[in-house]
Parts: C-alpha cells; structure tokens; sequence
C-alpha cells in the first residue's frame, strides 16, 4: 500500500458517514411505510406473493408462501417472515384482515401463540384483493422493479384504492428513527379523503384552518379491541400538526358475579392482551418481594377471571371484596396498568423516496392521491392503447367479410402463412398486425360474423377510448372518478 491510497479521517466522521448509509437504507428498505400503498417493503412482497399464487382463492399451507416470499423476494429470516405474515391475518390486531387465516394464529391472550407455519393455512384476503390487485395490478401499467437478485420482478408500491397508510396500523423502528400510526376505519378514511378532495382540490377553501377542523371533526383512530379515545377534542390539531399522544382506555362497567357486585373489562386498548392486564392486576395484589411493600389492590379484590374467548371477545372480571367500591377499584385499574395507554401519532412516512417526517394529514392525503392519479392515468393510457388496438382489429374484420371471396381466394393461394399475411396487407389495405389477425382466424368464421354486432362493439370501444381521453385530459372527471372509487370501498 502506497501513500495515496490511505485516507486519513477520523473515526467519529467514519462511523457517521457509515451508520447514516445503513439507517437511510433500513428506513427505506424495511421500517418506514410509503404513503402510496401504506406498507412496508416485507408486507407489500407478502401480499404481492399471494397474490401471485396460483390458487389465490385457496387456502394453502403457511411454510410455502413463506419459503416463495424468501426465495423470490424477500431473503432474510424466515421467523420475521412468518411473524409479519400471522399480524396480517390477525383479527384482533387488524381492523381490516389482509390475509385470511384457518387455524391458529394466536389470541387476545398472546398475540404470539400461534402454530408453527407448517399447520397454519393462509390466503389473500378479500379486502386486500379489492383494495391492492382488483383491476389494477397489471404489470403493462404498474411500475416494477427488479427482485434482490434480478431474476423476476417485483412492484415498487401496490396501487392502492384508498390511503391505506392510515389504516393499517402501521409501526416500523429503524436507527434513530420510527413511525407510529394507529388504525382508522376504511369508511372514515374514504370520507374524510373525499371531503379533502371537494374541499381543498376542487375548490379553494377560504379559511383552510377551520375547513380542516370540520372535516376532521369526526375523525378518529378505531382499534381492533375497542377502547375509549379520552382527548378527542385534541386530535384534530394533532393531525394538523403531524404529531402528538392519544389516550386510549379500555371499557370498565359494573356487573354481577355469582349474584355479587364486580367489574367487567370488555375491551382493551391497542396491541394489550388479556395475560398482559391479569400479569399487572396480580402484581398490584401480592406484597413486592424487594421493598415489601404490599399490593395496592391486596385488600380490594378477591379474584380476577378471564372468561375471553380465543378470537375478539375481551371479558376480564375482577372480583371486589366486600364492601369495596367498585369505582376505588376502577381507578386503581386505570392508574396502574395497562387499561389506560398513550399511543403516539408520529406520522414519519415515505413519499417516493423522500422521508418525510411528522406529516401533516394534508401531506399523507396529498402523497396519496397524487399517487392515485398517477396509476390512473397510466391504466388509462394503457386502456386507451388496447381498445384502439381491438377497434382496428374489428374493422380490419369488416374490411375482410365485405371482400370475403377474395380474402379466401388470397389464402388458398398463398404459398404459406407469411405470404398469405403480405397479400392481405396489400389487398384491404391493412396493417401487418391486422393480417395476422385474420389470417389466424379460421375462414369460415370470417363469413359468419355479424356485421352489424362488429359495428356495435366497436361503438362501444370508442365510447371507453373517448371517456378514457375525458378522464386523462380533464383533472376534475379525474379527481370525481376518484371519488366514486372510494365511495366504492365504503360500500
């Protein structure tokens, strides 16, 4: 080693430079999700890799799509594979489900209780299909991008009917750096999305700031357990704003237990499970072996049962000592344990390539619907390319039915398949895509076709072409059509 090729730098500056390239990399590439599809690199290629599956309508074992997100997409370690797999299909961890699950994927007790991938049995989830792939996932219009390896193809964002970013629920963490936003409900959002539309881009608000505070009057997170949100009245401006807490308790009412007084838990906040609250009851109840301090609930409650089914149905009893009140014990509830969380709103998300942090609700609808747009007019221009291509090849088939003697005089005395498509060309003065098309055609079906049925389907191709054009060339049928597609997915 000579001299000139040693680089005197410091260590500080190295280890910056080299850690500011692998975090940029894990935010873009695994943690942060992109405000076009609201997903993460790992759950876009599960749901494209089911989607690809042969029998997408069938349930098929866990271990193989596993091994095809591995193999194709996605190498790295099967565990955290199968692990964001199973949340997908989970129903008390997704409002909307996107893969649909038979057997066992875990329960309000443990959300990592679930069998092992080669018992489970998985598939696309209507929801998904209808919000990711229905009519849209074509590869002629839909940008792609090569796999790890360069051997197949995989889309940089799934072109996605609403802003799904807010439903998901999403939570990514990479170096000195996360996102955290909680569900919504799909109608709610598909609402509030139009509201945006009408109000902001169709027209000019006079007063942005309280357009925005009545469109966001009603909007609010929803979880997949119930809870109660306790500062409504902040979070229009938290979504302003791009940031802040929500307070999210769980349902305590009063009830009856073997003919006497107790309280009854009937939902719980976001990502708590049921053995989590009974682990933290049972420590307010027993005396702390280091600073022998006993329970705060020692001589309040006698037992706590956990009568839940294994699906959605949270039901915690506490049962009270004599003469206890219940709302003592309710409070101490809420204090104490997890029934009453903080759930950051820390919207940090991707728009194309650029990390955006603390986006404000205006930025997330607007990545989205640009976004939108942009597949839209790209289906449309692919739509407008094929329905003129299906249009020529019907007139090129009237052309050769009012001529038809001679269409078939043409072939029979073509010396082959490429003169017989050289001679057509210069007979009915067609296009050599054309030719091909009627000479693949069997003759006798030529001299039966209905002329007159040509002539309406081809009415009806310049009918799709010119609404096609209207849509592309005019923003507010653009933006309308938008519109009726998210009116749509409410229903």
């Amino acid at each position: 080693m000579t001299d000139s090729n040693i680089i005197e730098q410091s260590i500080d500056e190295v280890f910056e430079q080299r850690y500011a390239i692998y975090g940029t990399a894990t935010v873009k590439e695994r943690a942060i999700p992109s405000v076009y599809d609201g997903l993460n690199p790992v759950t876009r290629r599960i749901l494209y890799t089911f989607h690809e599956s042969s029998d997408m309508n069938k349930f098929r074992k866990a271990s193989m799509f596993v091994g095809n997100v591995l193999g194709t997409l996605h190498p790295h370690g099967d565990g955290s594979v199968y692990e964001t797999m199973v949340g997908l299909a989970q129903p008390f961890n997704k409002l909307n489900p996107l893969i649909d699950k038979q057997g066992n994927v875990g329960s309000v007790d443990d959300y990592k209780a679930y069998a092992a991938h080669r018992y489970l049995e998985l598939k696309l989830s209507k929801f998904s299909d209808d919000v990711f792939f229905k009519d849209d996932m074509n590869t002629q219009y839909i940008p792609m991008k090569d796999n790890y390896d360069g051997y197949s193809k995989e889309p940089i964002n799934l072109p996605a009917k609403f802003p799904t970013i807010l439903n998901i629920g999403n939570m990514g963490i990479a170096p000195g750096f996360s996102s955290d936003i909680p569900p919504h409900k799909a109608d709610d959002i598909c609402s509030l999305t139009i509201n945006f539309i009408r109000e902001f881009i169709l027209k000019e608000s006079t007063n942005k700031q309280s357009t925005w505070k009545k469109i966001l009057k009603d909007f609010r997170p929803d979880f997949p357990l119930g809870g109660t949100i306790i500062n409504e009245s902040s979070l229009p401006d938290i979504y302003i704003n791009g940031g802040g807490s929500i307070y999210l308790e769980a349902t305590i009412e009063e009830t009856t237990y073997n003919k006497n007084p107790a309280l009854i838990v009937k939902d719980l906040p976001y990502k708590i499970s049921t053995s989590k609250i009974l682990s933290e009851i049972k420590d307010l109840v027993v005396t702390n072996p280091k600073t022998k301090k006993v329970g705060v609930l020692a001589d309040k409650i006698t037992d706590c049962k956990d009568l839940s089914s294994k699906s959605q149905n949270v039901e915690l009893v506490i049962i009270p000592k004599r003469g206890v009140n219940l709302d003592v014990i309710r409070n101490i509830l809420l204090e104490n344990t997890s029934l009453r969380i903080t759930i950051k709103y820390l919207p940090n998300i991707l728009v194309g390539n650029d990390l955006v942090e603390n986006a404000s609700i205006e930025t997330i609808l607007n990545g989205w619907l640009d976004f939108r747009i942009n597949i839209l007019s790209r289906k449309f221009n692919f739509e407008i390319k094929k329905f003129s291509e299906q249009k020529l090849l019907k007139q090129a088939l009237i052309k050769a039915h009012s001529n038809i003697d001679n269409v078939i005089k043409t072939i029979k005395t073509a010396t082959s398949k490429e003169d017989s498509i050289e001679k057509l060309v210069k007979l009915l003065k067609i296009t050599r895509r054309e030719s091909e098309y009627i000479v693949g055609i069997q003759l006798y079906q030529i001299s039966k076709l209905e002329v007159n049925k040509l002539k309406d389907d081809i009415k009806n191709l310049e009918e799709k072409i010119n609404n096609n054009i209207k849509l592309i060339s005019d923003r507010a049928k653009l933006l309308n059509y938008i519109i009726s597609e998210l009116d749509d997915i409410k229903k």
